[in-house]
């Protein structure tokens, strides 16, 4: 809701909340050595290093307010990729049970895609009750899928035999 303006609350504020993410992500990789792109900084490096690369730190720590940013950052191309393939691996597993089950493919698809978006503007690695449920349905739905997957076909089921109670 503050894009276009800056916090009206806060005087210090110069940047809406979009510019600010703007700011500390290209501060941060531009800061970065090349080097560093395969393998990162290490975890938790982003807010270590920020006060240092971050031109409005005023010396506090920032996370990077993006997943993908902080994971490149932390754990260099290495991780990032790997954290994409768990999130498009846990997709592919979901879509494989939607001929059986449409809707529960669908939301636990939807709640993957979701994650997926949200973790591009804001710290979703360091909401833990909000990870908790997240990853928990999301296991959930896994299980599910690879029960599945292995349990045998089922057979066809007896007739049932009608029953009329007449008073």
């Amino acid at each position: 809701l503050d894009l276009g303006a800056a916090s009206p609350f806060d005087p210090y504020a110069r940047l809406n909340s979009f510019a600010w993410r703007q700011l500390i992500w290209e501060d941060g990789l531009r800061w970065m050595e090349p080097v560093r792109y395969i393998f990162g900084y290490g975890v938790s490096g982003f807010a270590h290093y920020s006060p240092g690369f971050f031109s409005m730190s005023g010396g506090a720590r920032f996370g990077a307010h993006n997943v993908y940013v902080q994971l490149f950052f932390d754990l260099g191309i290495v991780g990032l990729v790997a954290y994409l393939a768990l999130l498009w691996g846990l997709f592919r597993a979901i879509c494989r049970v939607a001929e059986q089950d449409r809707l529960g493919a669908f939301v636990a698809a939807a709640l993957i895609v979701q994650y997926a978006i949200i973790s591009g503007s804001d710290n979703m690695l360091s909401y833990l009750a909000y990870n908790w449920y997240v990853w928990f349905v999301t296991g959930a739905a896994v299980a599910v899928v690879a029960r599945r997957a292995h349990a045998p076909q089922a057979q066809a089921a007896p007739p049932r035999k009608e029953v009329v109670v007449q008073c």
